[in-house]
């Protein structure tokens, strides 16, 4: 049960980061306008949208390989790390779901 809690929480993770990925291109005409993250927007400022995204996809994939090896080894930060990838992941959720909502 645990092990499918936890393929839950990542899958969730990849999701909204795909989502991510897709509203990004759909807007990339305006990212620096729309963009919260002076990191990101700099790094497409200087070498594109698309070096944004590889770099998403790496720390991604680090991400979840640190996730895998902390299950294997059974390292007792294993649910804390995940809990706390999730729950940033959950927030930019929410921040797109709340922009969904019509406005007043």
């Amino acid at each position: 049960m645990r092990n499918l809690v936890l393929v839950l929480a990542w899958l969730f993770v990849l999701v909204v980061a795909g989502y991510d990925v897709y509203f990004a291109w759909q807007y990339r005409e305006v990212f620096q306008v729309w963009e919260a993250n002076p990191l990101a927007r700099w790094i497409a400022e200087g070498y594109g949208i698309a070096a944004v995204f590889g770099l998403k996809t790496a720390l991604l994939g680090f991400a979840v390989a640190v996730a895998a090896y902390c299950h294997y080894r059974r390292h007792r930060l294993e649910v804390p790390y995940t809990l706390t990838v999730w729950a940033v992941h959950l927030g930019l959720s929410l921040h797109y779901l709340l922009g969904l909502l019509p406005k007043a």
